[in-house]
């Protein structure tokens, strides 16, 4: 699998969940405020974005690889709860996002990716508006063409 497959597919998978209203997609330059690093995104949002891997060599001749990537789910909340409206709250999608990619596989043209859940922290958001993170462990294989 790919970088951009894994990514495509994690966010097919948020997609096809219908959260609602939200907007689900890749992470890009314009939700981050350039100097404070803050996340500019309106709410609610679910935004998928690659933190990393590690390649581990699993035979002899050096080329297929165990690769564990991890990938941060942001999502992006007006508060905690949703107040009247609870299925817009930071809590309600961070438990439907978990939900979601437990266990679950991502497919792409290349093979597959068995998702694993890590961990949930806060992040930094403009006045008014929450963010929670969640970190996604995807394990699959590479093979040097």
């Amino acid at each position: 699998m790919t970088i951009e497959e894994i990514s495509d597919g994690l966010v097919k998978l948020i997609v096809d969940a219908e959260l609602g209203a939200a907007t689900v997609r890749a992470l890009s330059s314009s939700d981050i405020e350039e100097q404070s690093g803050v996340l500019l995104t309106l709410p609610p949002a679910l935004l998928v974005m690659f933190d990393g891997s590690l390649l581990e060599s699993s035979d002899l001749p050096g080329r297929t690889y165990a690769w564990t990537s991890r990938w941060r789910v942001i999502v992006v909340a007006e508060d905690l709860s949703g107040g009247a409206e609870p299925a817009r709250g930071a809590y309600r999608l961070l438990d439907e996002l978990m939900k979601i990619a437990a266990g679950a596989d991502v497919v792409g043209a290349e093979g597959k990716a068995r998702l694993f859940l890590e961990s949930q922290q806060i992040e930094d958001a403009e006045p008014g508006r929450v963010a929670y993170s969640m970190t996604v462990r995807a394990e699959t294989h590479f093979q040097k063409a």
